[in-house]
């Protein structure tokens, strides 16, 4: 059965989305961090903003795996991610869901698989390949790979990192704030001039970039969690692999 990935492949269009969650607001809902601090260990001296900036996106790069989770709305259209595993996607699961179902992705060993629920098969192919497939994984034609392959905590924090909206948070206009997330002592930059978007960090020294919040009028949160705690995933057993 050939089947069209095309609703599957892009939390590469998931991390064009991205960019708006930087261009304003707030939350009171706080993301559990990957990393655990005190009151104690808050530096004396509030770092600069750019400062905080480069060692977040430092910090997040040179991680070797992560957590990244979350949901935001695009032309009314709300979208949720889940992507857990090596940052540089050798190892790795992301899940997306839309209006469209939910589709789950998972990189193993150089190798591919993709699960949907019956909507998203429905969407993608038709009622009767979902009922076949059912909660099966199916292994990713060759000529579908590279998509998946981009798919990665990496390439979003790059992108993420480098759109114009978020870089402004680097500036000398971007204030430095003091919070608490879970219980967790961070530093808040707001960007002062324009959309007064906010990144989350812990302000243990570390910087570790713990969430980003959107705007009110496309709300959204990603949360980001267990840095280089995130266990290995294992390739599908035959018997979970569906053959057409």
């Amino acid at each position: 059965m050939s089947v069209v990935l095309h609703r599957a492949l892009p939390l590469v269009a998931a991390m064009a989305l991205v960019a708006p969650l930087s261009a304003c607001g707030g939350s009171d809902a706080p993301a559990k961090p990957g990393a655990t601090a005190s009151a104690s260990t808050v530096a004396k001296k509030k770092p600069t903003a750019s400062a905080l900036y480069q060692q977040s996106r430092d910090s997040a790069l040179a991680a070797k795996s992560g957590h990244v989770k979350g949901s935001f709305t695009e032309d009314g259209e709300s979208t949720a991610i889940d992507i857990a595993g090596s940052v540089d996607g050798a190892n790795q699961q992301a899940t997306i869901s839309t209006p469209q179902g939910e589709v789950t992705m998972l990189t193993v060993g150089g190798k591919f698989w993709i699960k949907g629920d019956r909507k998203y098969w429905t969407e993608s192919i038709d009622a009767d390949a979902a009922k076949a497939i059912g909660a099966k994984w199916l292994v990713v034609p060759p000529a579908e790979v590279k998509d998946m392959g981009d798919t990665t905590i990496k390439n979003l924090l790059t992108e993420m990192y480098a759109d114009a909206s978020m870089s402004k948070l680097e500036s000398v206009a971007t204030a430095v704030n003091e919070s608490t997330v879970a219980g967790v002592p961070a530093y808040v930059l707001t960007d002062k001039i324009g959309g007064n978007g906010e990144i989350f960090m812990t302000a243990d020294g570390k910087a570790q970039l713990i969430k980003l919040v959107g705007p009110k009028d496309e709300p959204g949160e990603l949360a980001f969690t267990e840095w280089n705690a995130v266990k290995p995933f294992a390739a599908p057993a035959a018997a979970q692999i569906f053959t057409p």
